[in-house]
C-alpha cells in the first residue's frame, strides 16, 4: 500500500508539472523552416511481438513513474516518433539528465539540424497525407529539399485521452537540406 500511495502521489506530481508549464499550442497548418537542437531521449522499440503500440509506451510511462531520480526532467513535447522509413519503429520521451538504461529503455541523442516543420491537425488515421504535404510544401519554397536520409519526426503537442481525434495536434519534423 506505502509503494501505491508513493506511485499515486508521483503521477499527481508529474501531472501538475507538466499542466502548469505546458506550452501553448501551435497554430494548425502553420509552416516553418527552423534549426533544432540535439535532444536527448529515452527510447524503446516497438515490435510486433510486443502486441498494441500501447503495450511499448507504457515501458516508458513506468519509467518515469517508478524510478526516481532528481538528474533527469520531463521535457515539452512528452512524446516524439523518429523514422526515416515513417514505420513508427522508435518511440521516444523527451529527459534532460542521465537516466539508467534498462533492458527495454535506453537512451540516445537525437541530433538536430535544420528541420521544415508543418503542424497537424486531426486523427493519426490521416497524418500520411500531411507528411506528404510537408514534402511538398519543402520542395516548393525553391530554397531547400528533404534531407537524403528522408528523416522524419512527429511531436505530439496534446494528448489523445484528452482530446477528440479530429482535435489532436501533431507538429511533423522533416530533416531539409539548403540548396546551393
Amino acid at each position: 500500500m506505502k509503494h501505491f500511495i508513493k506511485y499515486v502521489v508521483l503521477f499527481v506530481f508529474f501531472f501538475i508539472g507538466v499542466s502548469s508549464f505546458a506550452l501553448e499550442l501551435p497554430p494548425p497548418g502553420e509552416f516553418e523552416i527552423k534549426t533544432v537542437e540535439n535532444k536527448d531521449v529515452l527510447y524503446v522499440i516497438h515490435k510486433k511481438e510486443n502486441g498494441h503500440i500501447s503495450n511499448t509506451l507504457i515501458k516508458l510511462i513506468q519509467y518515469y513513474l517508478i524510478n526516481e531520480s532528481d538528474t533527469y526532467q520531463v521535457l515539452f513535447p512528452q512524446l516524439s516518433l523518429e523514422s526515416k522509413e515513417i514505420s513508427g519503429s522508435i518511440y521516444a520521451i523527451g529527459y534532460k539528465g542521465n537516466p539508467k538504461e534498462t533492458k527495454t529503455v535506453k537512451t540516445r541523442t537525437l541530433s538536430g539540424g535544420l528541420f521544415a516543420s508543418y503542424i497537424y491537425k486531426g486523427s493519426y488515421q490521416t497524418i500520411g497525407k500531411a507528411i506528404r504535404n510537408t514534402f511538398l510544401k519543402v520542395i516548393t519554397t525553391g530554397k531547400y529539399i528533404p534531407h537524403e536520409n528522408e528523416e522524419i519526426r512527429l511531436l505530439y503537442w496534446n494528448s489523445i485521452d484528452d482530446n477528440h481525434p479530429k482535435d489532436l495536434i501533431t507538429e511533423i519534423q522533416v530533416r531539409i537540406t539548403k540548396i546551393r
